[in-house]
């Protein structure tokens, strides 16, 4: 009986074991894990803002006529040398056409009393009559020339005149603004149009005032548009506004950044995403950013050692919304944990994984 009584305690005590071994162990919980990694860190501020042109015109009358007919629109697209405005030439050609016919007359005359003086001047007996007739043919020449030369400057001013009555793009450009209308009368020096310069583009970033202090006059910037997908443009910081203004909500600084390239992919008024780069380590050790965490004002990582949490406090160089550097703290063999939804605390059992 006894024999039988110490068998039960035996199997009763294994499967009690087997039962704890089953049901009653802790599980741990599993966290992400990663380790230093080698390569590039660039460190840049995000911004918007609109694409401008480097130079915008207006263009004005050089001279008083009547607008014929306007030959481009708002929003066109203009090549360089484009005739922009007709305007009513037919005064002006008039003009230039009676100078011509008074310039080939006066010519004539003046050549036909060049012809009558040197005539006279070859005469080898010059008698008292011969010598007033001599100054009657040299006043007639003098008179002749300076007939001729009044028609000439006639003639230049008409064909100047016809020259200003040409309105034409100095650039490839775009129209902004049209300022007369077809049938008008304007007088010299008056507004017709406001063109852009196309060629020469540049964009005014809104950077928020906090990031202001990072970025310098010739820092590196990358420009894209949700309207290129795909598309990558690269330009450089050439000024930065000396003061703060609101724009909204919130406290900016208006950076200016100009774009290498020439490009006609870009509108001017296309609102673009701007990263401007304020450093760049091109061989940093690095974590992830969401793995380097806070604790009591200084940064801090979360190493796994023989199966527990230990926290390590590093050394941060420069970050960027997905990477951040390492200077000191860690070694490339260390397994640093990845808080996810729960917080970690030291000593805490957890499965690296």
């Amino acid at each position: 009986m006894g024999k039988w009584i110490v068998v039960l305690l035996v199997v009763l005590s294994a499967g009690g074991w087997f039962a704890w071994r089953r049901w009653g162990r802790v599980e741990l919980p599993e966290v992400r894990s990663v380790r230093l990694a080698r390569g590039r860190v660039t460190a840049y501020v995000v911004a918007t803002g609109k694409i401008e042109s480097m130079q915008q015109t207006t263009v004005r009358a050089r001279i008083e006529g009547r607008v014929e007919k306007l030959l481009v629109e708002e929003g066109d697209e203009i090549a360089k040398d484009t005739e922009l405005i007709l305007f009513d030439r037919r005064e002006a050609e008039n003009r230039a056409t009676y100078a011509e016919q008074d310039l080939s007359f006066a010519s004539l005359e003046a050549k036909d009393a060049q012809n009558d003086l040197e005539r006279l001047q070859s005469l080898s007996s010059i008698e008292m009559e011969s010598k007033q007739r001599l100054d009657v043919a040299r006043t007639r020449y003098e008179k002749a020339c300076a007939k001729a030369e009044m028609a000439r400057q006639d003639l230049k001013l008409a064909q100047i005149r016809l020259e200003k009555l040409a309105c034409r793009s100095p650039q490839g450009c775009v129209l902004i603004e049209e300022k007369v209308e077809d049938g008008q009368w304007v007088t010299s020096g008056q507004e017709l149009l406001e063109i852009a310069d196309i060629d020469h583009l540049k964009v005014i970033a809104k950077v928020d005032e906090a990031d202001a202090p990072r970025v310098e006059e010739q820092d590196g910037v990358e420009a894209t548009s949700d309207s290129l997908p795909g598309h990558r443009f690269v330009a450089r910081v050439t000024a930065i506004s000396p003061y703060a203004r609101l724009d909204r909500d919130s406290m900016i600084v208006e950076v200016t950044v100009v774009l290498d390239e020439p490009t006609r992919l870009l509108r001017i008024g296309n609102e673009v995403d701007v990263r401007i780069v304020t450093e760049e380590r091109p061989d940093a050790a690095w974590l992830p950013v969401e793995a380097v965490q806070e604790r009591e004002g200084q940064p801090v990582v979360y190493v796994h050692e023989h199966g527990f949490v230990v926290v390590r406090p590093v050394k941060v160089g420069i970050s960027n919304p997905t990477q951040s550097e390492i200077l000191e703290g860690l070694t490339e063999s260390d397994v640093v944990l990845v808080p996810g939804d729960h917080p970690l605390e030291p000593g805490q059992a957890v499965l690296a994984k």
